[in-house]
């Protein structure tokens, strides 16, 4: 016990004396942080140890154990004690009231108030004075839209009938949207005499064979809802079987005049016009057709005929269609001079909705460009489209197509702010590139070439697939579509592409490459795209006859520039002296044709260094979009 007693005396002794030589060496060395440190009278409590002692607590193992954590103890407290630095509050008090240091204080509070104020002025005068971009010009939805024709009887049978139908249509939606189709115009829907859906016998009617009104209110209501729009055919051409004709052939009163024009094409000296009539029964004019075996040209400088059509038009407005494309208007454009009919057309669109779009088509003569200017200024067309592109064949190489887009003045009018073309790329009676071109390959290259192109482009179905089909025909959606015939008064024949059961819509999709993705990458390009939307175009040829042609932005982003080997020899392009890629910050590739896939030379989102590589070398079709900011 004595011994217990002993060490823990010694222990608290040997404590207090450590206390007292750190507060005596604070002190001697900076006496002005001592005032903090005081003894740890805890650590010094002679009433808690002689308890223990009195009390005979413990052992001597736990004694040992104590000693040791006291020990530890009483060492950090010093630690801390003696590491304890820092201005004190009254210290801190005298200076916040030194005047010296509150003008300082006021000084930087000031410098920072001047340096933000002068950042933020600076920053407005930047906005203010830089260069502005310029505005975009206004763009309705039929000036950067794909339109698709659909023969709706060949498209998409919904109910196994042997004949396509607006149903069909509506069931294949999805997959048009998924490539960038955003305007599709079902064409043979109006009720009709002939098997061949020309023979037209109501302006106002839907074809039982391919639905009712009803089934057209669905598909119109399906097809906004996805954000696309309908266009839809409005002939001036009937069938002999039409009421009107009926009547005028009775001389029924009000209708003497819808047919009587033979006398203005007797005369004409466009060959090209003359050969498309065949006068008989008196004054009576027929128009050979490709489905049919003859259909009715009308009047439109009568009054009635006028009449009429625009009440067809309000009644399809009515029922949500966007647009109209009045075909075998091309037929007539010796009557453009004196007609009224598409300002009449123009007025009762607008009284319906202002953005709604009237097309039409041109045949190429000399005086077409006088005839569009005349029909979209004067006679109120929104757009007017001319046969060239659909004359286009495998005979028309790089510099051809230079001269095709320069007649068409496409350089001069994409720079303007209102954008009015609507440019066809094929058709029912032309085919599809395929089929002209003769070469896969090759129509490829010209796809690329014609969706360069500002304004709305119109193809046919089965453009996107790359089936060389001469007119109307069954699509191919899965490969396992069949030849059929349609019996109505006669026999049509519809055909099959050839190329249907290996180069089917799901068979392209599911491939790798193929030349449905190269046309949804070129359509939805164009449709997102600024340099598409808004931009200029310029266009060249390269020393060796390659077709470069520019899609350049108003704005910061991107610009785009084709190469395209049209011919059937290599062809070498100077990426800096002729694409003019020298100040390119950043090129890259973005679509090229299957055949430059192929050969494996490039890839997608490839980046081209302009100082490495000085050419680039296209074999015989082959075309690339180039991406440069």
């Amino acid at each position: 016990m004595f011994k217990y007693s002993h060490d823990r005396s010694l222990l608290i002794l040997s404590k207090v004396t450590l206390d007292r030589r750190n507060r005596s060496l604070c002190k001697s060395t900076r006496p002005e942080f001592c005032s903090g440190i005081i003894v740890n009278q805890s650590a010094v409590n002679d009433s808690g140890v002689h308890r223990g002692i009195d009390e005979g607590k413990g052992s001597t193992a736990d004694d040992h154990e104590a000693k040791q954590k006291l020990s530890t103890k009483a060492n950090e407290v010093a630690v801390v004690r003696a590491n304890k630095i820092g201005l004190t509050k009254e210290q801190l008090e005298r200076y916040a009231k030194d005047p010296y240091w509150i003008r300082i204080r006021l000084a930087l509070v000031v410098t920072f108030w001047i340096v933000w104020i002068a950042m933020f002025v600076a920053a407005v005068a930047i906005v203010v004075l830089s260069p502005k971009c310029p505005d975009k010009p206004p763009r309705l939805w039929w000036q950067k839209r794909l339109c698709y024709q659909i023969w709706t009887p060949g498209f998409a049978d919904s109910d196994n009938d042997g004949v396509g139908d607006l149903k069909g249509i509506k069931s294949k939606l999805l997959e048009l949207s998924r490539i960038g189709i955003q305007t599709i115009r079902p064409s043979g829907i109006l009720q009709n005499a002939g098997v061949g859906f020309e023979d037209i016998t109501s302006h106002v009617k839907i074809d039982p064979r391919v639905g009712s009104l009803q089934d057209f209110d669905d598909l119109v209501g399906a097809t906004h809802s996805r954000g696309m729009h309908v266009v839809l055919d409005l002939p001036v051409v009937t069938s002999i079987n039409h009421p009107w004709f009926v009547k005028y052939s009775e001389s029924a009163a009000g209708y003497s005049g819808f047919y009587n024009i033979a006398s203005h094409f007797r005369n004409t000296t466009a060959p090209s016009v003359r050969e498309l009539f065949t006068v008989s029964e008196g004054n009576k004019s027929f128009i050979p057709s490709k489905r049919s075996e003859k259909v009715a040209l009308l009047n439109l400088e009568d009054s009635g005929v006028q009449t009429e059509l625009a009440n067809a038009l309000s009644f399809w407005a009515d029922h949500g269609v966007d647009g109209f494309f009045l075909t075998g208007a091309s037929l007539f454009q010796e009557l453009v001079n004196s007609t009224t009919l598409f300002a009449k057309l123009r007025s009762a669109a607008y009284e319906k909705k202002e953005s709604m779009g009237l097309f039409s088509t041109i045949h190429d003569t000399e005086r077409q460009l006088e005839l569009r200017e005349l029909l979209v200024g004067e006679q109120g067309l929104h757009s007017v489209s001319f046969e060239r592109l659909t004359n286009v064949r495998s005979n028309c190489t790089g510099s051809c197509f230079l001269d095709i887009i320069n007649a068409e003045q496409v350089v001069r009018v994409s720079s303007l702010s209102t954008l009015c073309f609507f440019m066809q790329i094929s058709n029912f009676d032309s085919g599809t590139l395929a089929y002209r071109m003769g070469d896969r390959a090759l129509a490829e290259a010209a796809l690329l070439v014609f969706m360069m192109l500002p304004g709305s482009l119109g193809l046919m179905y089965g453009e996107e697939l790359g089936v060389t089909a001469p007119n109307v025909h069954l699509m191919c959606w899965n490969g396992q579509e069949r030849s059929w015939s349609s019996q109505h008064n006669r026999v049509m024949e519809v055909s099959v592409s050839p190329e249907c059961a290996t180069q089917s819509f799901e068979a392209q999709l599911k491939a790798d490459t193929s030349y449905l993705k190269v046309f949804t990458q070129l359509a939805k390009l164009r449709d997102r795209a600024e340099a598409f939307l808004y931009g200029t175009m310029r266009l060249s040829l390269s020393k060796q006859g390659c077709l470069i042609i520019w899609r350049e932005s108003i704005t910061m982003t991107p610009n785009f520039v084709l190469l395209a080997n049209m011919k059937v020899g290599n062809c070498s392009i100077a990426l800096e002296d002729e694409v003019r890629l020298q100040n390119a910050s950043e090129v890259s590739v973005n679509v090229m044709t299957n055949n430059l896939i192929s050969r494996g030379q490039f890839k997608i989102r490839q980046p081209i260094t302009i100082g490495t590589q000085k050419t680039l070398e296209l074999q015989a079709y082959e075309a690339v979009i180039l991406k440069y900011t």
